[in-house]
Parts: C-alpha cells; structure tokens; sequence
C-alpha cells in the first residue's frame, strides 16, 4: 500500500514542546517515547524508512551515562516519576525496526543493574524500577536485540499476552503496549504466533480490528494519526 502523502506531516502535526508526538497536539505529556515508537511501527506498515527526526528523538530519551536508561523527557532526569514498562516496551521494538542497538544496550544495562530501572536514582531499588517482575518484558527485549529467550521467558510472555487479550475491553492501555510486543514476537516462536493469533481475534471482537482502533479506543477518539493510519493494519 502506498504511503499517505501528508502522513509524515500529519505526524509532525501532533508533536510536543520537545518534538516527541503526543496523544494531543501541543501536548507535553511523558508517554511521547511509545506515540513516536508507534509511528516508527506505522512506518514499518507502509514499509517506509521513519524519517531521522524521530530516529533522533528517541536516542534523545537515552540516558548518556547510563546507555541503556531511559527517560521520559529528553535530558530529564527527574520527568513523570520513575519509569514504568510502556516506554520502554515500546522503544525497544522500535530499536529493532530501527536496528540502532538500542535493545542490546538496554539487555546489558539491565544485567549489569540486575533488572533496576531507575530513572532518578540509576541503580538503587525500588519496587517500581524492579523490572524483574515482568518476565515477558526480558523476552520481548531479548527477540528485539535478536537473541534466542529460553523456554520460561517464552511461555512467560505467552501467559502475559492471553492475560492481556482477556483483560476488559475499558483496560485498552496494556493491550496497546501488547501490539508492540506481538510486532517483535511474530514469526520467532510457533506458540508466541497462536497466542498473537488469539490477541488479534480477541481484540476484533473488542474493538473491531487493528493497531489504529486500538489507539482510537485509548485516546477516545479517532483523530490520532496513528489511529487513522494504522486502521485494520497489525
């Protein structure tokens, strides 16, 4: 399918103060790593290289003295709290559409810290900066960076995806983050693609279908670029 000829304009449209795109227009909110890594996805669709200003926005979210760390804002320390799964779930699918070493960077930067991801304070423990507790999320980093997860990460991010795709159809966020991880998990294990298979069937009974339905139902409506562009497209 051809590119639309205003997409990229369209997207641009929709940018904060620091260039990230945003769930609004003008919008400085901390969630613009995973709307710019949805837009990388949307280009991967139309199968069209994603312009370098968004490449380059997100290398701009990566802590520089601890490769790997990710924050909200560009150069901002102390932005939105500590960091929870959704932007990095997202940034790493889009290291690996990207293929600009960001997956492999965050795998050793988690080995090194023993799965501490602490924005505020690099290192130091907190339950919220644990990212042990999500399994799935080693695995999904591990297919990003082109590695091979063992048995138990694979089943674990399988059981977290059918917990997902059964989850009530108001709980829309979770199942947005889980299109990023179906992105990077299609193809690499024959039980991840049947449970993809059962996602994408749950969600059409949901939702009616495709990444930008998804994004229509989190954002409420049906202006989002992302919404428009990636309607009934996985």
């Amino acid at each position: 399918m051809p590119v639309p000829i205003k997409m990229f304009q369209h997207f641009k449209e929709w940018t904060g103060p620091t260039g990230l795109i945003q769930d609004a227009p003008g919008r400085h909110g901390g969630n613009g790593c995973v709307h710019t890594s949805d837009f990388i996805a949307c280009c991967r669709a139309y199968a069209v290289a994603p312009p370098k200003w968004a490449a380059d926005l997100l290398n701009s979210l990566e802590d520089k003295e601890n490769p790997g760390l990710l924050f909200r804002l560009p150069g901002d320390r102390h932005a939105f709290g500590h960091e929870g799964p959704d932007n990095v779930v997202a940034r790493l699918n889009a290291g690996r559409i990207l293929n600009d070493g960001y997956p492999a960077r965050f795998l050793k930067y988690m080995r090194q810290t023993g799965w501490v991801f602490n924005n505020r304070e690099p290192g130091k423990w907190r339950i919220k900066s644990d990212f042990s507790r999500f399994g799935h999320l080693g695995c999904h980093a591990q297919w990003c960076a082109g590695e091979r997860p063992g048995l138990v990460a694979k089943i674990w991010w399988c059981v977290a995806t059918l917990i997902t795709a059964f989850k009530s159809k108001d709980q829309n966020s979770d199942k947005c983050i889980q299109l990023h991880m179906n992105d990077a998990a299609r193809g690499k294990w024959v039980w991840s693609d049947l449970v993809i298979n059962i996602f994408q069937w749950r969600m059409k009974k949901q939702y009616g279908a495709g990444w930008g339905q998804l994004r229509a139902a989190y954002f409420q409506h049906a202006r989002h670029p992302i919404s428009i562009y990636m309607l009934n497209r996985w």
